[in-house]
């Protein structure tokens, strides 16, 4: 009741958290002229993020591969003439209110980068709490230093792909378990040989085969785990992160 009796207005109903502070995740492409080459590429940007300055943070890493990759192009070009493309295709693997994860496949049209140079394939995650880039070693507890953590997480991801990592195809030599060695930097963008993004029903495994001494037939190699068979080995934030 209000003070001349009449009863109160009704309030309207907050709207439910979800929608409160919905995140969205869209593809946009850049098309620009260089000196020497141009670019036609995709990135991913959210949008929708409560904190605005959080949100451009975390922009801002959503679009770094592909600037990292346009400054490789650009300090390893030795024939302007040629007019390379810089290229790249974004596929969204994992996008709620924890976290967004994107694969990036970053190339360039060029016969001056040989056979591994012109391309790189990185998965990009970061947590929409922190703005933080996550890595594998981040979400699996001691693969970074521990062998036996890591021959643990690959008994999981070789469950899911009996084959090996190349369809059957066998390394040269004999093939080395995965180690701590395979999260330091390597390749085009010092982009490690194992890889982990994110998709809704599990954790999708990358592997450059090239540094696995697979052939280069093989490539790049990828595995998905449901997390329900990885989650014992996650550390707190990976539990955290968990869809």
């Amino acid at each position: 009741m209000i003070g001349n009796g009449e009863p109160a207005p009704p309030v309207a109903a907050a709207p439910p958290a979800e929608q409160q502070t919905a995140v969205r995740v869209s593809l946009l492409t850049r098309t620009e002229p260089g000196a020497g080459f141009h670019v036609d590429a995709q990135y991913a940007v959210v949008s929708g993020v409560p904190d605005r300055a959080l949100q451009d943070r975390i922009n801002a890493a959503l679009v770094r591969p592909l600037d990292d990759f346009i400054h490789y192009v650009q300090s390893g070009l030795l024939d302007p003439t040629e007019d390379p493309v810089v290229q790249n295709t974004a596929t969204i693997g994992r996008q709620d209110q924890k976290m967004v994860s994107v694969r990036y496949d970053l190339m360039v049209q060029s016969s001056q980068f040989g056979n591994h140079g012109g391309y790189a394939t990185t998965w990009l995650n970061i947590d929409l709490s922190t703005g933080q880039v996550v890595t594998a070693g981040d979400v699996f507890d001691g693969i970074a230093t521990d062998q036996n953590a890591m021959s643990a997480l690959e008994s999981r991801i070789l469950a899911r792909s009996p084959g090996g990592y190349c369809d059957g195809s066998e390394p040269f030599g004999e093939r080395t378990p995965l180690g701590p060695q395979d999260l330091r930097p390597w390749g085009v963008l010092d982009v490690p040989a194992l890889q982990a993004g994110f998709r809704a029903d599990g954790v999708v495994f990358g592997l450059a085969t090239d540094a696995r001494n697979y052939p280069m037939a093989c490539g790049y190699y990828e595995v998905v785990v449901p997390y329900a068979e990885v989650a014992g080995l996650m550390t707190p934030l990976g539990r955290e992160l968990l869809p």
